[in-house]
């Protein structure tokens, strides 16, 4: 099967790209000068031959949220969004499936929910998934929509996993605020299965949160970490510290969404890391 992935220099992106190659697919990468407009024809020319477009493209959120950081932040997954929609819909030949990627920051930060309570959350991070997602909206019907909201994605090399659990290796558990926020989070190899698994499951579409079954606050997942490496300290980072250093960002951190991925379970998917536990007895 032909594949097309924007962003897929970053962290996730290059792992489904190597992931998907493993398992015999042909990767076609949008790269980021496929954007600009004189190079529209590549564009087109790449989704008019791929069987799957997968969207992942967008400045991570992990900054300080300037008024500047912000716009980038919104922009740079609005307008790559839409023109791949563009490109899918203006193609005489449409792939089968496109996949485009938002996050579970979508949702508010009190109570639980699956991709069955469509309730959004408050606030800038809300707001931009919200936006991107009605950008992948406008797919044309013809090609099947998969909206995949991830959690914090955890690897046991790359992305924000490695900084998380320094402290726990040097001997200090580090809790963020009260620690009582929730922390949805998954295991990079059950994101790229997961995504393999709607490729192959025509009947999911829509919203799908990809997350593990597991419901943890950040306390909770920092004392598993903490007991895993044999840490005996765990130190509350203070609100107000994070506040000072990150500005409006910090509540990123010092909020969570608890979020159930309700419809792979009842489709049959099986995760490779369920809870914490497993992952980190999975790692090398």
């Amino acid at each position: 099967m032909k594949i097309a992935i924007s962003g897929v220099g970053g962290f996730i992106g290059s792992y489904l790209s190597d992931y998907f190659k493993g398992v015999g697919h042909e990767i076609m990468p949008l790269h980021r000068e496929m954007f600009q407009p004189e190079h529209q024809e590549l564009l087109n020319g790449s989704i008019a031959k791929s069987e799957v477009v997968i969207n992942l493209a967008g400045r991570s959120v992990f900054c300080r949220w300037t008024e500047r950081n912000k716009m980038e932040i919104l922009n740079s997954r609005i307008e790559t969004t839409r023109k791949i929609v563009h490109a899918i819909n203006h193609s005489s030949t449409k792939p089968q499936l496109f996949i485009s990627a938002s996050a579970v920051g979508y949702y508010p930060s009190d109570g639980c929910y699956d991709e069955f309570h469509q309730r959004k959350g408050k606030g800038f991070l809300p707001d931009v998934c919200e936006k991107w997602e009605e950008e992948a909206e406008k797919v044309s019907p013809e090609v099947r929509l998969a909206i995949t909201r991830f959690g914090i994605v955890l690897a046991p090399k790359g992305g924000a996993f490695p900084k998380m659990i320094l402290p726990s290796k040097v001997g200090m558990g580090m809790v963020l605020g009260s620690g009582d926020q929730s922390f949805s989070w998954i295991d990079i190899r059950d994101l790229a299965r997961a995504m393999e698994f709607i490729m192959e499951h025509g009947k999911i579409d829509g919203p799908i949160n990809l997350t593990a079954p597991e419901q943890i606050t950040n306390k909770n997942f920092t004392h598993i970490v903490s007991r895993h490496y044999n840490t005996k300290v765990s130190l509350h980072l203070p609100e107000s510290f994070l506040k000072l250093f990150l500005g409006e960002a910090a509540g990123f951190l010092l909020k969570g969404q608890c979020i159930s991925p309700l419809k792979l379970i009842k489709e049959g998917f099986t995760f490779y890391s369920p809870n914490t536990t497993k992952f980190l007895q999975s790692l090398p």
